[in-house]
């Protein structure tokens, strides 16, 4: 009888100390993916502001050279 209970003990020891391995390496996946989503929202606003000076530039270029070409 006393084996089955240290039996029983170690199976659930074992299963317990592997579910908590898995719960520490789904949580560190999970930080990983937060961390990661976070630079992707970083670096979809820095494009969408690199887009912007771009056409901000043109327009500007564009209304430069049209004045230019009033004064003459």
């Amino acid at each position: 009888m006393i084996s089955i209970i240290d039996s029983l003990d170690t199976y659930y020891s074992h299963t317990l100390s592997e579910n908590t391995f898995d719960k520490i390496q789904f949580d560190k996946q999970l930080k990983t993916i937060e961390q990661l989503d976070k630079e992707k929202k970083s670096q979809e606003k820095s494009i969408r502001f690199s887009k912007l000076i771009g056409i901000l530039s043109i327009a500007l270029i564009s209304i430069l050279s049209l004045l230019s070409l009033s004064t003459i």
